[in-house]
């Protein structure tokens, strides 16, 4: 099947990675969780970190749903690298496979297949998928992914639980990593491509993308309370 390909692919790429070591900003996020304790002040900070490059801080980010994956697996295995590797891997391999999905919902098998495979391999990933601080990224794209997939059933088949359930997941991709909130462009783009698609086209392009404009709405909301 296709995601054994996927499967196959991606581990003969990425194999050796299990054997890897904690690098970099990995040691800044393993600090933060072997101190986490459930007291008051430290659920009250929970998710929120500050970014550091050169030794300059840029920002603060609130991505609650990758540290908690983080605590469960310090809590479980400790400091010991290739379960957190493992997990990321097992993520990347679920991305892969949405991301052929998708593409197979636009496009014929054969390139979706081709394009996942890629996807699965590209080293444009290597900090993401072999750096354990790169979880923020792996766990924000498999929610956006899926997110974008339900959306595409919604607007194929009109049920209004997959637009509930791609609503959910699109807010999970942003508590992984703030890069999400361009979740809304990427669904308006695709409901102006279905109605460009439509031969008949008996709505206007603004009622088409009427879909996506409560994830504007949501993600706006969002990036407000984030500045208060």
């Amino acid at each position: 099947s296709a995601a054994a390909i996927i499967i196959l692919t991606l581990l003969v790429f990425w194999k050796k990675m299990l054997l890897g070591q904690f690098v970099g900003d990995d040691f800044i996020f393993l600090e933060k969780v072997s101190t986490f304790g459930f007291s008051p002040k430290n659920l009250a900070s929970f998710g929120i970190f500050h970014i550091y490059h050169n030794t300059l801080l840029l920002a603060t980010g609130f991505r609650p749903l990758p540290l908690a994956l983080w605590v469960l697996l310090y809590k479980g295995f400790g400091m010991e690298p290739a379960w957190y590797h493992g997990a990321i891997l097992i993520m990347h391999a679920g991305n892969a496979i949405l991301m052929y999905f998708l593409i197979r919902k636009l496009f014929p098998q054969a390139v979706a297949l081709a394009s996942a495979c890629i996807f699965a391999v590209f080293t444009g990933h290597i900090e993401a998928v072999q750096w354990i601080s790169g979880f923020f990224d792996v766990l924000c794209v498999f929610f956006f992914l899926l997110s974008v997939l339900l959306f595409v059933d919604f607007l194929e088949n009109k049920s209004r639980w997959r637009y509930f359930w791609s609503v959910l997941f699109g807010f999970l991709a942003i508590l992984s990593k703030e890069t999400a909130v361009t979740l809304p462009l990427v669904l308006a783009f695709l409901c102006y491509w279905r109605y460009h698609e439509n031969e008949s086209r008996a709505s206007s392009p603004m009622s088409a993308i009427r879909p996506a404009i409560p994830f504007f709405f949501i993600f706006g909301a969002y990036l407000l309370i984030r500045r208060i």
